[in-house]
């Protein structure tokens, strides 16, 4: 996969969780058209960068502690 595709994914990501609208692992690896897996990679590189991101079960979704 070329780099660029990973930083619009991530972007993307970023973007959706801003909105609180990820959804589930499952719906936000199909609106990326990933594997649920790679979605936790995409979530493990954000936090590498040190965002602090949790998955809020009530909202379904993720979300940044601020």
């Amino acid at each position: 996969m070329a780099y660029y595709d990973i930083v619009k994914r991530i972007d993307r990501i970023d973007c959706l969780i801003r909105m609180k609208a990820t959804g589930s692992p499952d719906e936000l690896a199909h609106k990326l058209n990933v594997s649920k897996r790679q979605v936790y990679r995409y979530i493990d590189m954000l936090k590498d960068q040190g965002k602090e991101i949790y998955y809020e079960p009530y909202s379904r979704s993720y979300c940044y502690k601020i």
